[in-house]
């Protein structure tokens, strides 16, 4: 049959609507986490001596979407110039070895099996960085805490005060332990838990005996931990947790509504109670 011809001034048929897409239910599920960081030099000191990094990637495997991501925050000692290039050396050189001997092969796995163990390759990129900032900034030293996602459990290294904490069901808990000569004390039950919240805003806090860089053999601490769906992940250094109490911060946590309101939101906390020191935090967010 020959196509109907159309007179001038004839009324055009309208082009039928497509049906609207409609996404499978067996559709691959994706990995779904956030992160955001945030530092700042805070409202007394001259100069900004804390140092982080932040890397996340989702990978497709035949095991389905996995998660990937390196995170380190470091406070430098030593003075202004010191300190500066300690944390942030310390930080670059555990970040390219960390990258090198653990991301990378990860990436290039099919069964993201770790060619090394992680907790030895985390130990190795801690003493690279300690002999880094012996032989070239003698008059510095750092504390340094590194949390490497993988899927969902988390490995973490950590010498000095910054803290690693985990949200989980309403409820803030400190994953790593402060190597200050004040927490010291309360290890050994000399003071309790009270006055270790009240002691924390004291100066005295700062005198530690475990930092990147300094004479003594470097000793760390090395854990893992297991995370579940809906956990947060927040890591900072003394700036924060020493100026806003714990409480304070999961009120935060829980009211931000996202990582990035959290961080700027912590920072804002942090210098609105005096911004003693150099404020730094990552918040990272797996959920699903």
């Amino acid at each position: 049959m020959g196509k109907k011809r159309r007179t001038a001034g004839e009324e055009q048929e309208p082009p039928p609507v497509p049906a609207p897409m409609v996404a499978a239910r067996n559709d691959i599920p994706y990995a779904h986490v956030l992160f955001s960081m945030a530092s700042h030099i805070g409202m007394v000191r001259e100069e900004n001596e804390d140092s982080a990094f932040a890397w996340l990637q989702h990978l497709s495997t035949h095991e389905g979407l996995q998660t990937l991501g390196l995170f380190m925050v470091a406070d430098g000692m030593g003075g202004h110039l010191n300190g500066e290039a300690a944390s942030r050396l310390a930080v670059q050189t555990a970040g390219e070895s960390l990258l090198r001997h653990v991301v990378l092969p990860l990436l290039g796995s099919e069964t993201m099996a770790p060619a090394v163990p992680i907790q030895e390759a985390i130990a190795e990129a801690f003493q690279a960085a300690h002999q880094r900032l012996q032989e070239e900034v003698p008059e510095g030293a750092t504390t340094l805490t590194i949390v490497l996602l993988v899927g969902k459990r988390i490995y973490v290294g950590h010498a000095g005060d910054c803290r690693l904490y985990l949200l989980r069901g309403g409820e803030l808990r400190q994953l790593t332990r402060d190597h200050s000569l004040l927490h010291r004390l309360f290890e050994l039950g000399q003071i309790d838990e009270a006055e270790l919240e009240a002691l924390d805003q004291d100066v005295r806090r700062n005198a530690l005996y475990r930092a990147v860089g300094q004479s003594s053999p470097l000793e760390i601490d090395l854990a893992s931990h297991s995370l579940l769906a809906g956990d947060g992940l927040v890591l900072c250094s003394d700036g924060l947790w020493g100026t806003v109490r714990r409480a304070d911060i999961l009120s935060i946590l829980q009211q931000a509504a996202t990582p990035a309101d959290a961080c700027q939101a912590l920072v804002e906390a942090a210098n609105a109670r005096g911004g003693p020191d150099n404020i730094t935090v990552i918040v990272v967010h797996p959920a699903g």
